[in-house]
Protein backbone atom coordinates (compact mmCIF):
# COMPACT_ATOMS: atom_id res chain seq x y z
CA UNK A 1 0.00 0.00 0.00
CA UNK A 2 2.69 2.01 0.77
CA UNK A 3 4.12 2.36 -3.11
CA UNK A 4 0.91 3.22 -4.06
CA UNK A 5 0.65 5.95 -1.89
CA UNK A 6 4.18 7.15 -3.36
CA UNK A 7 2.66 7.14 -6.76
CA UNK A 8 -0.21 8.44 -6.20
CA UNK A 9 1.52 11.90 -4.45
CA UNK A 10 3.70 11.96 -7.81
CA UNK A 11 0.86 11.79 -9.86
CA UNK A 12 -1.37 13.95 -7.95
CA UNK A 13 1.65 16.66 -7.40
CA UNK A 14 0.32 20.35 -8.88
CA UNK A 15 2.33 22.59 -7.11
CA UNK A 16 4.40 25.01 -9.18
CA UNK A 17 8.30 25.67 -8.85
CA UNK A 18 9.28 29.22 -9.72
CA UNK A 19 12.75 29.59 -10.82
CA UNK A 20 14.47 33.24 -10.73
CA UNK A 21 18.20 33.63 -12.14
CA UNK A 22 18.79 37.72 -11.74
CA UNK A 23 16.56 39.63 -13.46
CA UNK A 24 16.73 38.23 -16.82
CA UNK A 25 15.08 34.76 -16.40
CA UNK A 26 12.07 33.13 -15.03
CA UNK A 27 11.35 29.19 -15.28
CA UNK A 28 7.94 28.33 -14.24
CA UNK A 29 6.82 24.36 -13.45
CA UNK A 30 3.53 23.41 -14.21
CA UNK A 31 2.36 26.13 -16.70
CA UNK A 32 -0.77 25.13 -18.15
CA UNK A 33 -1.87 28.09 -20.56
CA UNK A 34 -0.22 31.53 -21.62
CA UNK A 35 -2.94 34.07 -21.14
CA UNK A 36 -1.03 37.01 -22.13
CA UNK A 37 2.35 37.70 -23.92
CA UNK A 38 3.64 40.85 -25.35
CA UNK A 39 6.81 43.03 -24.42
CA UNK A 40 6.36 44.05 -21.08
CA UNK A 41 3.88 41.12 -19.33
CA UNK A 42 3.71 37.42 -19.66
CA UNK A 43 0.54 36.08 -17.50
CA UNK A 44 0.19 32.17 -16.83
CA UNK A 45 -1.83 30.21 -15.62
CA UNK A 46 -0.25 27.04 -12.99
CA UNK A 47 -2.13 24.51 -11.34
CA UNK A 48 -2.69 26.75 -8.25
CA UNK A 49 -1.62 30.75 -9.03
CA UNK A 50 -2.05 32.82 -12.13
CA UNK A 51 1.59 34.39 -12.52
CA UNK A 52 2.50 37.93 -14.11
CA UNK A 53 6.07 38.64 -15.00
CA UNK A 54 6.47 41.81 -15.72
CA UNK A 55 9.57 44.24 -17.43
CA UNK A 56 11.17 45.14 -20.68
CA UNK A 57 11.88 42.66 -23.79
CA UNK A 58 10.15 39.89 -22.74
CA UNK A 59 10.16 36.90 -24.48
CA UNK A 60 9.14 33.41 -24.07
CA UNK A 61 12.07 31.00 -25.26
CA UNK A 62 10.64 27.84 -24.10
CA UNK A 63 6.95 26.60 -23.88
CA UNK A 64 7.55 22.80 -22.88
CA UNK A 65 5.47 20.03 -21.63
CA UNK A 66 4.12 21.86 -18.10
CA UNK A 67 6.91 24.59 -18.11
CA UNK A 68 7.54 28.05 -19.91
CA UNK A 69 10.83 29.77 -19.72
CA UNK A 70 11.07 33.83 -20.02
CA UNK A 71 14.00 36.16 -20.52
CA UNK A 72 14.19 39.80 -20.62
CA UNK A 73 15.03 42.22 -18.11
CA UNK A 74 12.46 41.34 -15.38
CA UNK A 75 10.95 44.26 -12.86
CA UNK A 76 8.69 42.30 -10.88
CA UNK A 77 6.64 38.93 -10.64
CA UNK A 78 3.30 38.66 -8.85
CA UNK A 79 1.33 35.69 -7.78
CA UNK A 80 -2.39 35.47 -7.85
CA UNK A 81 -3.93 32.97 -5.97
CA UNK A 82 -6.84 31.30 -8.21
CA UNK A 83 -10.29 30.29 -6.71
Amino acid sequence: MGKLSEISKKALYYNSMIHISDNRRVEIENCRKILEYNDICVRVKTTTCDVAVWGSGLCVDDFCTGGIVINGKISSIELEKVM
